[in-house]
């Protein structure tokens, strides 16, 4: 064999090589094309089962007169003149709120036979939120990836932190949610990093077993990862916690505080910074509640 011979079955063994690998490359990324593809379309169909189990829960409540949701629930800001609300017996409280806001009527007893850890409704028409509330006291992992009656769904629920008191009585009750790519339950909170939007809609509404509550819209802000209070035993860390959430404010609204006033702060995953978190804190206000009310 000549030397020239030589040269070219080398040549042929080198790009023999050559093309084996070329194949092996374009298979492996095909496989990971296709590995990747499936578990795209796997979380979506994921996403697209639980949005549509929380679309079927809309039977569980029920709007005062059938009546379409009006102004004043979508703005917070009403179109007629306010109820006085403290000449009215609590009674009365229930029904006018119901009313003067469109409020849904929550079927707690069916809800609860399904699951027992819901505790509340959280109604923001703004948003297109109308979802229940669950609780579990063992960890704040659980419900991060259960819909509300503890089927796995990467969709989740939106759910009080563990250390929470259930009937909204602590300082600050926090409520968690996934920032949904399809804007299911917290992915359009941060439409309220917009000023006008804040201004326009400044009120959001819990329904729960223990009473009705408005919730007052204060700031959107932008966190850490740090865990928030839920309790403030120190004299001032209250004060100190509203300064916070104003001194990390992307908008916020003037609101007057009294000394006996709470927080609901709704939490959800942002993207500006590694871990950042978009929290819309609002202040509580009690319209109707279900415990017996003292006779003067």
């Amino acid at each position: 064999m000549t030397m020239k011979d030589k040269n070219q079955n080398k040549t042929k063994k080198s790009g023999g090589r050559r093309r084996t690998v070329r194949i092996v490359l374009i298979s492996v990324l095909c496989a990971v094309f296709i590995f990747s593809g499936v578990k795209i379309l796997a979380q979506l169909n994921e996403y697209r089962v639980g949005t549509g189990f929380y679309s079927g829960l809309q039977s569980y409540i029920s709007v005062p007169d059938g009546g379409a949701i009006n102004e004043n629930t979508v703005s917070g800001t009403p179109v007629e003149t306010e109820p006085d609300w403290e000449s009215l017996t609590n009674e009365e409280k229930h029904e006018r709120a119901k009313v003067f806001y469109s409020l849904p009527e929550v079927d707690f007893d069916a809800l609860r036979a399904i699951n027992p850890d819901v505790v509340a409704w959280l109604y923001a028409p703004a948003l297109d939120i109308s979802y229940p509330l669950v609780q579990s006291t063992g960890s704040n992992d659980y419900y991060l990836y259960r819909l509300y009656d503890r089927t796995r769904n990467k969709a989740g629920s939106l759910f009080l932190d563990k250390t929470n008191s259930p009937d909204f009585t602590d300082k600050n009750t926090i409520v968690y949610g996934h920032n949904m790519k399809n804007k299911a339950m917290f992915g359009r909170l941060k439409e309220y990093r917009d000023q006008a939007f804040l201004d326009a809609n400044p009120a959001m509404f819990i329904i729960a077993p223990s009473g009705i509550f408005r919730l007052d819209l204060i700031t959107a802000s932008l966190f850490d990862d740090t865990l928030l209070p839920t309790v403030f035993e120190v004299s001032g860390d209250f004060d100190a916690f509203l300064a916070e959430i104003l001194a990390k404010a992307v908008t916020s609204r003037d609101v007057a505080f009294g000394e006996d006033d709470r927080l609901v702060s709704l939490s959800t995953c942002e993207y500006d910074f590694r871990e950042a978190r978009l929290v819309l804190t609002g202040k509580l206000t009690e319209l109707w509640s279900a415990a017996p009310q003292a006779q003067e």
